[in-house]
Protein backbone atom coordinates (compact mmCIF):
# COMPACT_ATOMS: atom_id res chain seq x y z
CA UNK A 1 0.00 0.00 0.00
CA UNK A 2 1.27 3.18 -0.86
CA UNK A 3 0.75 5.77 1.97
CA UNK A 4 0.25 9.62 1.06
CA UNK A 5 1.80 12.17 3.58
CA UNK A 6 1.88 15.18 1.85
CA UNK A 7 -0.59 16.80 5.00
CA UNK A 8 2.23 16.56 6.69
CA UNK A 9 3.88 19.33 4.97
CA UNK A 10 1.12 21.99 6.95
CA UNK A 11 2.60 21.58 9.82
CA UNK A 12 5.73 23.49 11.09
CA UNK A 13 9.16 21.97 10.19
CA UNK A 14 10.23 21.57 13.63
CA UNK A 15 6.89 19.29 14.25
CA UNK A 16 6.77 17.13 10.92
CA UNK A 17 8.72 14.34 12.45
CA UNK A 18 6.38 13.29 14.66
CA UNK A 19 2.84 14.07 12.82
CA UNK A 20 4.55 11.94 10.16
CA UNK A 21 4.66 9.14 12.18
CA UNK A 22 1.32 9.62 14.16
CA UNK A 23 -0.20 10.43 10.36
CA UNK A 24 0.77 7.01 9.18
CA UNK A 25 0.06 4.96 12.09
CA UNK A 26 -3.47 6.76 11.70
CA UNK A 27 -4.17 6.25 8.17
CA UNK A 28 -2.71 2.18 8.59
CA UNK A 29 -4.99 1.48 11.61
CA UNK A 30 -8.22 2.84 9.94
CA UNK A 31 -7.48 0.73 6.95
CA UNK A 32 -6.62 -2.41 8.65
CA UNK A 33 -9.33 -1.65 11.46
CA UNK A 34 -7.72 -1.81 14.37
CA UNK A 35 -6.78 0.59 17.32
CA UNK A 36 -4.11 3.69 16.97
CA UNK A 37 -1.95 2.07 19.52
CA UNK A 38 -2.04 -1.67 17.99
CA UNK A 39 0.31 -0.74 15.35
CA UNK A 40 3.71 -1.19 15.16
CA UNK A 41 6.13 0.50 12.65
CA UNK A 42 9.39 -1.69 11.73
CA UNK A 43 12.58 0.38 12.38
CA UNK A 44 13.46 0.26 8.41
CA UNK A 45 10.27 2.21 7.91
CA UNK A 46 11.14 4.56 10.06
CA UNK A 47 14.68 5.40 8.17
CA UNK A 48 13.44 5.35 4.81
CA UNK A 49 10.75 7.79 5.66
CA UNK A 50 13.31 10.10 7.46
CA UNK A 51 16.48 9.43 4.98
CA UNK A 52 16.26 13.01 4.07
CA UNK A 53 16.18 14.18 7.61
CA UNK A 54 13.08 14.81 10.25
CA UNK A 55 12.04 18.02 8.72
CA UNK A 56 11.76 16.71 5.42
CA UNK A 57 10.32 13.61 5.67
CA UNK A 58 9.03 11.66 2.34
CA UNK A 59 5.58 12.47 1.04
CA UNK A 60 4.73 9.15 0.03
CA UNK A 61 5.77 5.63 1.25
CA UNK A 62 4.77 2.06 0.10
CA UNK A 63 4.41 -0.31 2.94
CA UNK A 64 3.50 -3.86 3.51
CA UNK A 65 1.06 -4.41 6.70
CA UNK A 66 0.98 -7.76 8.77
CA UNK A 67 -1.71 -7.99 11.34
CA UNK A 68 -2.01 -10.86 13.66
CA UNK A 69 -5.00 -12.74 13.92
CA UNK A 70 -4.76 -13.55 18.12
CA UNK A 71 -3.29 -10.48 19.43
CA UNK A 72 -4.72 -7.95 16.59
CA UNK A 73 -1.09 -6.15 16.20
CA UNK A 74 -0.70 -4.67 12.63
CA UNK A 75 3.15 -4.35 11.48
CA UNK A 76 4.33 -2.01 9.22
CA UNK A 77 7.48 -2.78 7.11
CA UNK A 78 9.01 -2.55 3.70
CA UNK A 79 7.74 -4.73 0.94
CA UNK A 80 9.52 -7.68 -0.14
CA UNK A 81 11.04 -6.05 -3.30
CA UNK A 82 12.99 -3.59 -1.54
CA UNK A 83 14.54 -6.31 1.23
CA UNK A 84 15.26 -8.54 -1.56
CA UNK A 85 17.52 -5.83 -3.16
CA UNK A 86 19.21 -5.87 0.47
CA UNK A 87 19.64 -9.48 0.62
CA UNK A 88 21.98 -9.12 -2.84
CA UNK A 89 24.19 -6.54 -1.47
CA UNK A 90 25.34 -8.44 1.76
CA UNK A 91 26.86 -11.40 0.33
CA UNK A 92 28.78 -9.32 -2.48
CA UNK A 93 30.43 -7.32 0.68
CA UNK A 94 30.94 -11.07 2.35
CA UNK A 95 32.81 -12.06 -1.35
CA UNK A 96 34.80 -8.91 -0.67
CA UNK A 97 35.95 -9.36 2.55
CA UNK A 98 36.86 -13.75 1.47
CA UNK A 99 38.70 -12.58 -1.94
CA UNK A 100 40.67 -10.37 0.87
CA UNK A 101 40.92 -13.15 3.36
CA UNK A 102 43.01 -14.89 0.18
CA UNK A 103 45.21 -12.69 -0.64
CA UNK A 104 46.36 -12.00 2.92
CA UNK A 105 46.65 -16.02 2.81
CA UNK A 106 48.75 -15.94 -0.01
CA UNK A 107 51.26 -13.19 1.03
CA UNK A 108 51.83 -14.82 4.44
CA UNK A 109 52.51 -18.15 2.78
CA UNK A 110 55.28 -15.75 0.28
CA UNK A 111 56.66 -14.35 3.32
CA UNK A 112 56.92 -17.27 4.70
CA UNK A 113 58.80 -18.58 1.93
CA UNK A 114 61.34 -16.09 1.73
CA UNK A 115 62.05 -16.19 5.53
CA UNK A 116 62.54 -20.08 4.96
CA UNK A 117 65.16 -19.73 2.09
CA UNK A 118 66.77 -16.87 3.16
CA UNK A 119 67.63 -18.98 6.97
CA UNK A 120 69.00 -21.89 4.43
Amino acid sequence: MIVNLRKVYDKPRTKRRSTATKMLREIIARHMKVNFDDVKIDNEVTKELYKHGSRKPLRKIKVKMTKDEKTGVTLVTLPEQEMKKEEKKKPEKQEKKQEKQEIEKKEEKKIEKTETTAKQ
